[in-house]
């Protein structure tokens, strides 16, 4: 519980800062958020319970390969 609580309070610490400062940085983040949002969603369906254990895989992933475009866009 109270890991959880100073995770919670290192990420509204660390976010605002993030988002204002470095556009790449925020749109990996946003991407990586999307990219999780949609995988969890996902592994709730028939089937696709599996999916839950490679959430946190597949959105770095995705955050990692959409970095090359942000940073072409940003950069």
């Amino acid at each position: 519980m109270l890991s959880g609580v100073f995770m919670l309070v290192m990420f509204s610490v660390y976010i605002p800062i993030l988002l204002f400062t470095d556009n790449v940085q925020a749109a990996v983040m946003i991407t990586g958020l999307v990219i999780a949002i949609g995988v969890g969603v996902l592994a709730k369906r028939p089937g696709l319970a599996w999916l839950n254990n490679f959430v946190m895989a597949f959105s770095m992933l995705g955050g990692l390969i959409s970095s090359l475009a942000w940073v072409r866009i940003f950069g």
